[in-house]
């Protein structure tokens, strides 16, 4: 056993510290003994660790360790974040009682979603269009989304197109989503039929046309291979998967530096991997996972990563007048696991 999460120095070479469990105590079923956290062997990527078990997310860290499931949902303070509150003080014969300690941990605020948005080369990669979905409080169950942009407006062709998702953490905050499944359509509208009984109305809405543009279900990727994110060719969206981070100051609003873009990585402790076991039936047997960019030393200083994983192509005239539907399959994973909301100001 050990006592810090997160940390090497009480375990042997190639092992950390890991939360494990919470103890119930026999005796007294509302009560819980501290918790149970143990050295176990750290890894990249799931094919590191023996059968049975998954590479994962160590808390109070930014590095994974071999595990035999998905880790548990700590105490609110295992990181030490806060402190326990401190007991209020006795009042004396003629003086008032103590003071209690400020209990809890720091509260968690990363934020996940997914994207699609249109970007002008011709004038600096200006944001021309960006419709959001906020993924950040799904539940751990499988579902389906999808968001949709309209690309009628002839100005768009020669545009970039991107869809994705991102990460956004600081000071080393869980921020895990799991996606699946992701489906680019495009869609026509063959309007629908005139008025019955009297003139020809103007022909209704009706149903889109949808030709599959691209998918994505990740089966067929080596989950074992450093570059099977950023090396995944699918013309016309491009070579593979891509990253660019946005670091922003404290607040959340102030940007200090972009980097990238770069090849997407697989399950470094940045950005995006491909991960095994956390699907349904129809997810299979691998699902695409999204981070923040724990690499980046920033996060301790407490500024704000914000990670993004996406794929690009260029809008041509044949897009011009459709609707593009991005859907894909969601579930939270470890997103603000172990630590309270933050604090309204």
């Amino acid at each position: 056993m050990c006592h810090q999460p997160g940390s090497t120095e009480e375990c042997g070479d190639g092992k950390i510290c890991t939360f494990t469990t919470n103890n119930e105590d026999p005796n007294s079923p509302d009560d819980t003994l501290p918790p149970v956290s143990v050295c176990l062997r750290q890894c990249t990527q799931s094919t590191d660790c023996g059968s049975g078990e998954l590479c994962e997310i160590v808390y109070c860290s930014n590095e994974k360790s071999c595990q035999t499931g998905a880790p548990p949902d700590p105490p609110g303070n295992i990181c030490g974040a806060g402190g326990a509150g401190g007991m209020g003080g006795a009042g004396g014969m003629a003086g008032a009682g103590g003071t209690g300690g400020t209990g809890g941990a720091q509260g968690c605020d990363s934020e996940a979603r997914a994207y699609l948005q249109t970007l002008d080369p011709s004038s600096g990669f200006n944001r021309t269009n960006f419709v959001p979905f906020d993924t950040t409080n799904l539940p751990d169950t499988w579902d389906r989304y999808s968001i949709s942009l309209d690309l009628t407006d002839p100005l768009l062709e020669g545009q970039l197109l991107q869809f994705g998702f991102s990460a956004t953490a600081s000071n080393f905050e869980p921020s895990g989503m799991f996606y699946d499944n992701v489906l680019i359509e495009l869609g026509t509208d063959a309007g629908g039929a005139g008025g019955a009984g009297g003139a020809g109305g103007a022909g209704g809405a009706g149903d889109l046309e949808l030709v599959t543009d691209y998918a994505q279900d990740f089966e067929s990727l080596d989950q074992a291979s450093p570059t099977a994110l950023g090396a995944d060719p699918d013309p016309p969206w491009g070579p593979g998967w891509i990253v660019f981070a946005n670091a922003f100051e404290a607040n959340g609003e102030t940007l200090a530096y972009t980097y990238g873009p770069d090849p997407a990585p697989n399950n470094t402790g940045a950005f995006c991997g491909i991960v095994l076991g956390e699907g349904g039936v129809a997810q299979g047997a691998q699902q695409l996972v999204i981070i923040s960019d724990y690499n980046n030393g920033d996060q301790g200083a407490g500024r704000r990563i914000e990670a993004n994983t996406f794929r690009e192509r260029d809008i041509v005239a044949g897009d011009i007048g459709s609707t593009l539907i991005f859907s894909f399959d969601a579930k939270r994973g470890n997103i603000n696991e172990g630590c309270p909301p933050p604090t309204e100001p």
